[in-house]
């Protein structure tokens, strides 16, 4: 079971949430707090997919389920119907929790190691279940100030308390997807009602007479048809996609997609079609032009960020060269020549950049902060590299540069040129200090070697 499919199964979730005086969910949880908390899984627990920076696939036997990272705190999403075929509200379902809970009180705790747990409130433990009817479907919840006992929570969690009668053989394939159904009828959906996972019906791409494909908050779902059997076959057909669309998900969840949304909603949906009409193949293809495309899409995406601060950094730069004061004092003169070199650096850095933007490879999954702090690290880089070649030939301690004679003892110009090459090639200027040391190296093991006495005499 992949995380699409929990996703479509999950009416019970079970929520580490801290409230405000009114009962309001508070945006406090930080990435330090998941980092801390995923930090080391308990045992028999693994990481088996991940579909996004913040959503992840647990499992431990056949146990399975999804935790989504929030800014209101940790969401474990259940599926019923694993519920009923795995029992899921037993034993793993209880050790993971137990340890889960403890784990995030310790992690918010103000004696806690992670920054900015202290004076954040207490987590709430809430489950949250979900019940359809007259083709709407409406969340209920119940909060605990602390790990309820297990025996309440079995009830909540599965539609028979937990409790399966004695004897009894192991749910066949068929009576799983009885047991989970179409809550939902559906003839139910429609634009502005609510699917089975009470999420509301953004638009409906394909209704036909045995499934319907919609939009919501959450992307492109299937709604199977009302007859069991043929339900059971559609699940088949569309799970066998389920890796590849849980793959195009996360390129789709990323910044500057917005533009061509309409186009990516309405292909997923026609490969979903296919696949549930028994063409696979042509699924596939759909899906691999799609991911072609999204990939173009957020390539652009992390090279604009990236380029931005490049930019922004080369501008600041060479403000900072145009407004510093001119004074004709020979301290100030030499001042300004340095911020004229950082500038020629930074604009030899940009240059190399914009002409190597097509080719540049970045991290599609990459945050905006990443993306900038790398373009002005590209630009500090050649900054300074200008600024230590400038030095360079100021202290004549390398013989393979040439730049004549000037007003300023050296030729300005040439100064500026072989600044902008050393902001321009990043290995420029490792290269020199590398022949540089080379060559200390060199002399000092001449004078090492003049000042031996020669054993032969």
């Amino acid at each position: 079971m992949d995380l699409q499919a929990i996703e479509q199964g999950g009416d019970r979730r079970i929520k580490f949430v801290a409230l405000d005086g009114k009962g309001q969910p508070l945006s406090d949880a930080t990435e330090a707090d998941y980092k801390a908390l995923f930090q080391k899984l308990p045992s028999g627990w693994s990481i088996k997919s991940v579909r996004d920076a913040h959503t992840h696939v647990l499992s431990k036997g056949k146990t399975e389920l999804a935790a989504v990272e929030h800014e209101t705190g940790l969401e474990l999403i259940l599926p019923v119907a694993q519920g009923v075929a795995a029992g899921l509200a037993t034993k793993p379902l209880e050790d993971f929790l137990t340890w889960a809970w403890k784990r995030w009180l310790a992690v918010r705790s103000p004696d806690s190691d992670v920054p900015g747990a202290t004076g954040r409130q207490p987590p709430t433990f809430r489950v949250e279940t979900a019940t359809a009817g007259n083709g709407a479907q409406s969340v209920q919840h119940k909060d605990f100030g602390t790990l309820p006992p297990f025996a309440e929570l079995r009830e909540m969690l599965t539609p028979d308390g937990g409790k399966a009668p004695e004897h009894a053989p192991a749910p066949a394939e068929e009576d799983r997807v009885a047991a989970e159904g179409n809550d939902v009828p559906m003839a139910a959906i429609r634009k502005g009602n609510l699917d089975k996972r009470g999420l509301k019906i953004l638009d409906v791409y394909w209704a036909v007479r045995d499934y319907r494909i919609y939009r919501t908050e959450r992307g492109i779902s299937p709604h199977f048809s009302d007859d069991r059997k043929t339900a059971l076959k559609q699940r088949k057909l569309y799970m066998d996609i389920g890796p590849r669309l849980s793959k195009l998900n996360g390129l789709l969840n990323v910044r500057f997609i917005e533009n061509s949304e309409a186009f990516f909603n309405r292909e997923i949906a026609r490969a979903v079609a296919l696949t549930l009409e028994g063409k696979k193949k042509e699924a596939e293809e759909t899906l691999k032009h799609v991911e072609e495309r999204a990939s173009k899409s957020w390539q652009m995406a992390a090279r604009t960020e990236y380029i931005a601060a490049c930019g922004l950094v080369t501008l600041i730069v060479n403000l900072a060269w145009l407004i510093y004061p001119s004074q004709t004092t020979a301290s100030a003169t030499a001042s300004n020549l340095v911020f004229q070199v950082a500038a020629m650096g930074s604009l030899g850095a940009f240059l190399s950049v914009a002409m190597g933007i097509a080719t540049l490879e970045v991290d599609p999954y990459a945050s905006k902060r990443y993306n900038y702090l790398t373009g002005l690290l590209r630009i500090a880089v050649g900054t300074l590299g200008a600024i230590l070649l400038y030095l360079i030939l100021k202290s004549e301690v390398f013989a393979g540069l040439a730049v004549g004679t000037g007003a300023t003892g050296l030729n300005e110009y040439a100064i500026f040129v072989l600044c902008a090459a050393a902001g321009f090639s990043e290995r420029m200027v490792p290269n020199i200090m590398e022949q540089i040391s080379n060559q200390a190296a060199d002399k000092a093991d001449k004078g090492d070697a003049k000042g031996k006495p020669d054993k032969d005499k």
